[in-house]
């Protein structure tokens, strides 16, 4: 009887021993899987990313080497690595440095070399810098000539910029460019005006003379104007204070009002 007997237990052991084997296999598969996926979304993130060009990609064993030209304002290829599930993947770079000129590495550099105030607003529109806000004069001339040193800046447009009266210009930070120690460059066009105007202007102190006419602005109060910004020094009472922000936008010209030296002095 003993001879006649079945050997289930061992095929069942057989059979256990197998389906082990093939749910490793399968999750190794998977994993290895998922790992390449995630390689391949990271290097076509990697080529995507502004200011970077990859030339070539070398593997050996569990190590790649990426090669190719790297802006150095560009995204930094170990922090992008970050977003992706790479496990023990080790990637090492070779790059050379270059500057590209997408737009936003153009505005980096930018804003490096002309240090904008926060009161600055910059783009740029094919190949021309585009300033905007309110700043003093001295900054702004040093800006104007110092941007065009700038690989992908054509031109220099600031016809946007109020720029600030002595009243006013000790408000702004003490940024300093140096222009002695650039390089001699070809001078391109800077632009200050508005064009095309189908009538001529008024000037600062008509728009001045209009401004105090209709706000009528107590002894205590000193007002300037500057390309589209109205500003106010002194003390007020707050009731003035609020009739003229509320009013001042009825001459067409003053688009804001910079009251941040004009202080209250309770009711009239």
């Amino acid at each position: 009887s003993k001879k006649k007997k079945s050997p289930i237990k061992a095929i069942i052991a057989v059979a256990v021993v197998c389906i082990a084997l093939l749910l490793w296999w399968g999750s190794e598969l998977a994993e290895e899987n998922k790992l390449q996926n995630n390689w391949l979304a990271y290097v076509s993130a990697l080529q995507q990313e502004p200011g970077v060009v990859v030339s070539s990609i070398e593997k050996n064993d569990n190590e790649y080497m990426i090669r190719g030209l790297r802006d150095p304002l560009s995204a930094d290829p170990y922090s992008l690595m970050q977003g992706f599930e790479l496990g023990n993947t080790k990637v090492n770079f070779a790059w050379q440095p270059y500057h590209a000129l997408q737009d936003e590495l153009v505005l980096k550099r930018v804003r490096q070399l002309i240090l904008p105030p926060k009161s600055i607003q910059l783009q740029l529109e094919h190949g021309t810098l585009m300033i905007s806000g309110v700043a003093s004069n001295s900054w702004l001339s040093q800006a104007e000539q110092a941007a065009l040193y700038i690989e992908g800046i054509e031109n220099v447009n600031s016809s946007q910029v109020s720029v600030l009266t002595s009243v006013f210009e000790e408000d702004m930070p003490n940024t300093s460019i140096k222009l002695d120690q650039l390089p001699s460059k070809p001078k391109k066009s800077i632009i200050r005006k508005k064009t095309n105007q189908k009538k001529a202007p008024l000037s600062d102190a008509e728009i001045l003379k209009r401004a105090t006419q209709l706000l009528k602005p107590p002894s205590t109060v000193k007002l300037a104007y500057s390309k589209g910004t109205l500003y106010a020094v002194g003390k007020a009472p707050k009731t003035w204070i609020e009739f003229a922000k509320n009013n001042f936008s009825r001459i067409k010209q003053i688009d804001s009002f910079y009251t941040s030296k004009l202080s209250s002095k309770g009711k009239p």
